[in-house]
């Protein structure tokens, strides 16, 4: 995955003020059959985001999946303990409305 090129969202959504609060949606053309969640690995660290993973958010959307892509702040930009996991926590109620 990291040798692959990023792909664009179809819109990204903010969930809270920090930069890295963000939710990349990838959908598909048609209507969408499952709704799935991604969060990146990459040890809480900076030098990994969502956009590593973006090309299987990409591929989900085309096999007619919905897809959300999230960030959450890492640590050394203002994550970590219990930062991150708050973030985690208002990705899953935040994701899909629900």
């Amino acid at each position: 995955m990291l040798g692959l090129a990023p792909r664009a969202p179809h819109r990204t959504v903010r969930y809270g003020p920090h930069p890295s609060q963000l939710i990349d949606y990838h959908l598909p053309d048609g209507t969408p059959g499952l709704r799935v969640t991604i969060l990146h690995g990459g040890f809480w660290r900076e030098a990994y985001d969502r956009t590593h993973l973006s090309p299987l958010a990409a591929a989900l959307a085309r096999e007619g999946c919905a897809v959300a892509l999230a960030e959450y702040r890492r640590v050394g930009g203002g994550g970590g303990w219990p930062a991150t996991f708050e973030d985690v926590s208002r990705i899953v109620v935040t994701a899909w409305g629900e």
